[in-house]
């Protein structure tokens, strides 16, 4: 329902799903739809952890685009670790939800488990980062995405290395096969955070 003229704008929104594995497609496009409207929100915290098996990589796309119209977003935090139906194409969607978000400070993305994800996936962070100037921090957990490698991380960083106001940068990749040969080289782009 539209607000009335009085009512102050939503400006931040938590919502935990995490295990809530009765939750479907059709959920989600609600929630996408109705996300879609809040243009006004700064704040997005969202857990849809061990969704189960009852939504698909069509419902996580459905809900991403559902971020497209929040233009005011500063701080996202999504938890969509062990959900295994998230395929790379919603990843994507996601990227392109997230693009452009000029007012973006802080972002955390929780992707533990999440197999199908690629180091060639991850290059969709390019334009949301290139948008994306304002950034303080950035968290990534890729823990036991098997098929990450050192390029996915070398892209990150390269993604990062000249963003300003950037102090901190955590990316999670146990489990993966990111190996210690790309440290230097991420290293060396990274030098000037407070924290890597």
């Amino acid at each position: 329902q539209d607000a009335a003229p009085s009512d102050p704008p939503l400006v931040r929104i938590e919502l935990n799903l995490h295990g809530c594995k009765q939750i479907t497609d059709t959920a989600l496009t609600s929630l996408g739809d109705g996300l879609y409207a809040l243009n006004s929100v700064r704040v997005l915290t969202l857990s849809l952890a061990e969704s189960g098996e009852n939504v698909t990589a069509q419902g996580f796309r459905s809900l991403f685009a559902g971020l497209t119209n929040m233009a005011a977003l500063e701080h996202v935090d999504i938890n969509c670790s062990n959900c295994p139906e998230l395929l790379e194409s919603a990843l994507i969607n996601l990227c392109q939800a997230l693009t452009p978000k000029d007012k973006l400070k802080h972002l955390a993305l929780n992707f533990t488990g999440c197999a199908s994800f690629t180091s060639s996936g991850l290059s969709s962070f390019g334009e949301v980062f290139k948008h994306a100037l304002a950034l303080e921090s950035v968290t990534f957990n890729f823990t036991n995405c098997e098929k990450l490698t050192n390029k996915g991380v070398e892209d990150l960083c390269l993604y990062l290395k000249d963003h300003r106001f950037l102090k901190r940068l955590a990316v999670q990749v146990g489990g993966t096969k990111v190996t210690q040969d790309c440290m230097p080289l991420v290293g060396d782009m990274m030098k000037h955070l407070e924290h890597f």
